[in-house]
């Protein structure tokens, strides 16, 4: 007899074991689904909770206990001194992370969103920093703004890049002439796929711009110039993924409906005319 019955975590933990992982996903009674640790079966945020006042505690002893915090500090010295002098410690440590962090990737979505969320800030900053156009710090968004772009890109959809409108560096894609200096804030980041964003690189024409451009742009056929309308922003309310065609592409596709639209017409007219 085949029963559809949920594996208990007993099982489920033996199976990521099996396959070499820390980590199994599973459903928590006071946190829903979380990652569990395939070693003892508890759920990690759980064990965060647990582990918080012992924690607090040590943190509050390195900072008033001289003798304790030298102890640290001479264990730290010891593992980094081994690091140095042992090739194959380092190397096997570093295996040992890399393999930690490819199975975190795998059982914690969530982790996952929360990484490329991170690198979306971290390189947008070091762009606005380096090079001969260096932007002053009082050109660069606050911890507010970063917090705000943060959130945006945990909700943006899967498999997306998320890439600036109004690009931080803009060229002018005939001239090579700068033209723009976009803002690193939620409503300049937009969702698209990487052949998109591929395409579109860091190019801004003014008197051109692509249509999701429009909003940022003061010359004729942009928001600021006045010929559209405030519903344009209404799309960075809720990320969606754009997708960039080449003239080629855009052609093929006008002929591909042109076709279509021509086939049904057929169809509706063989079947109104009358029968001999």
């Amino acid at each position: 007899m085949t029963t559809n019955a949920p594996l208990s975590k007993s099982a489920m933990a033996r199976e990521a074991r099996k396959r070499g992982e820390r980590f199994f996903q599973a459903p928590c009674v006071r946190h829903g689904e979380q990652p569990h640790y395939a070693s003892t079966r508890a759920c990690s945020v759980c064990q965060a909770d647990r582990n918080a006042p012992k924690n607090s505690a040590a943190a509050e002893r390195y900072r008033d206990d001289t003798e304790y915090r030298e102890h640290v500090r001479d264990t730290g010295n010891k593992a980094r001194r081994k690091r140095r002098e042992n090739p194959d410690y380092r190397e096997a440590e570093r295996a040992y992370e890399r393999e930690r962090e490819a199975n975190r990737k795998t059982v914690d979505p969530a982790y996952v969103r929360h990484l490329r969320a991170k690198a979306v800030n971290g390189g947008a900053v070091l762009r606005m920093r380096k090079g001969k156009e260096a932007r002053p710090d009082t050109a660069m968004p606050s911890k507010e703004t970063l917090r705000e772009c943060y959130e945006f890109a945990l909700r943006a959809p899967e498999g997306c890049e998320l890439d600036h409108g109004c690009p931080l560096r803009g060229v002018h894609p005939v001239t090579g002439k700068d033209t723009v200096c976009g803002l690193h804030v939620p409503y300049n980041l937009e969702p698209m796929t990487k052949r998109s964003n591929t395409i579109k690189r860091h190019f801004f024409d003014p008197e051109n711009p692509l249509e999701f451009q429009k909003p940022y742009n003061s010359f004729p056929g942009g928001q600021f110039h006045g010929d559209h309308a405030e519903d344009e922003f209404m799309r960075y309310t809720t990320p969606t993924t754009l997708h960039i065609m080449t003239m080629a592409e855009f052609k093929e596709a006008i002929v591909e409906g042109g076709n279509a639209d021509m086939h049904e017409f057929l169809l509706r007219l063989a079947d109104d005319a009358p029968e001999l």
